[in-house]
């Protein structure tokens, strides 16, 4: 009898170690990033960008730098990128789905490159991946207008390079995040919205 005691005491504290284990993932979930300010602002880029141009040289590296210091003179904040992978990935746990990045428009498909799947454990994991093929075609639901507004300003700015992208799986309210890159440019993630919408 003592035994079966102990052992149904062990299973309840088991039962509840699972249940707030639960709970905490729950409160987990909906914590989604914040952005912050751009600290990453470089002055007097203007002599270096003169240079560049009479030398016909332009590198990722200062196509990233001058993308940065948009931002910041804007004081646009931008998201960690981490942070958005962990909240994505969040979304679809316990699923077979897998988070992407899908072109804004054709014209925002990187010609001949891709990113990711990565090989983990055995597997491969797709999320935040990017490529040639049908679930990574351009993006097909409504953008907010105020985000459409700061991709016309960004490319406005630049005469070719950056391409856009917006975060998507198969649920049914994505809470979509945009970014910005080009070859060797890092992921600069911009924007995001709560589903699609024409706001």
């Amino acid at each position: 009898m003592f035994r079966r005691k102990g052992t149904v005491a062990h299973l309840q504290k088991e039962q509840n170690a699972s249940l707030v284990e639960d709970i905490l993932q729950e409160t987990i979930r909906v914590i989604k990033p914040q952005p912050t300010l751009v600290k990453e602002k470089v002055d007097n880029l203007t002599d270096y960008e003169t240079l560049a141009r009479k030398l016909d040289f332009y590198p990722a590296a200062l196509l990233e730098q001058q993308l940065l210091n948009h931002f910041a003179e804007g004081n646009i904040p931008l998201f960690n990128y981490d942070e958005v992978d962990r909240y994505l990935r969040d979304q679809i746990k316990g699923s077979a789905e897998y988070w992407i990045w899908r072109p804004l428009r054709s014209k925002d498909k990187p010609d001949g490159w891709h990113w990711g799947p990565i090989r983990r454990n055995h597997n491969w994991d797709h999320n935040g991946s990017y490529k040639d093929g049908w679930a990574w075609r351009p993006y097909d639901k409504s953008v907010p207008l105020y985000i459409l507004e700061q991709v016309h300003e960004i490319e406005s700015q630049f005469d070719e390079g950056p391409l856009f992208f917006v975060s998507d799986y198969a649920v049914s309210n994505p809470d979509p995040f945009i970014m910005v890159t080009a070859l060797d440019v890092k992921r600069i993630v911009f924007g995001m919205w709560d589903e699609p919408n024409f706001g």
